[in-house]
């Protein structure tokens, strides 16, 4: 580091130090995915330059960012699923998400505000379904950022900030 101190955005520092009954539901479920929402929503759109799907694990990349699922997903438009993580040929139809956008994002369910829906800039979108109790998806943000959900702990959803050397 150059000597400086790095601080974290003010909103960030207020969450952070807010109690988690202040910030939450009784079962934690707002304070799993507002945050990264909230980050997310300053940085679109982020372009998709690189999708690989090698079972179990779903990447996608931009130039400085990426998001990595070992859940179950599916790509949904018009109110129908296109396509979806066991679908015979899937790696070949994820390519179709190459040099899209993701321009918006929303909360999958209400029940249990853990995972992502990504809006992407062709209609599509791409829904995220944990199947696992402990880090079922990561993302890297540009700010440096990284979001790590985990849907069995209501204290675990845990975002780091990196900062460089």
């Amino acid at each position: 580091m150059d000597g400086k101190a790095a601080t974290a955005p003010e909103w960030i520092i207020t969450w952070c130090k807010t109690p988690i009954c202040a910030r939450s539901d009784a079962y934690g479920a707002n304070a799993m995915i507002q945050p990264l929402l909230h980050c997310l929503r300053q940085l679109f759109p982020l372009k998709i330059a690189f999708v690989k799907w090698e079972d179990p694990l779903l990447s996608l990349q931009g130039p400085d960012w990426d998001f990595h699922t070992t859940s179950a997903w599916r790509v949904i438009s018009d109110k129908i699923v296109v396509y979806a993580c066991w679908d015979n040929d899937v790696s070949h139809k994820l390519q179709g998400l190459r040099n899209q956008e993701i321009i918006g994002v929303e909360v999958q369910s209400s029940m249990i505000e853990v995972d992502p829906v990504f809006i992407l800039s062709h209609g599509q979108r791409l829904e995220i379904f944990s199947t696992e109790t402990f880090e079922p998806w990561v993302m890297h943000l540009p700010s440096g950022e990284v979001f790590v959900a985990s849907p069995s702990d209501q204290e675990a959803f845990a975002q780091y900030r990196e900062y460089d050397e």
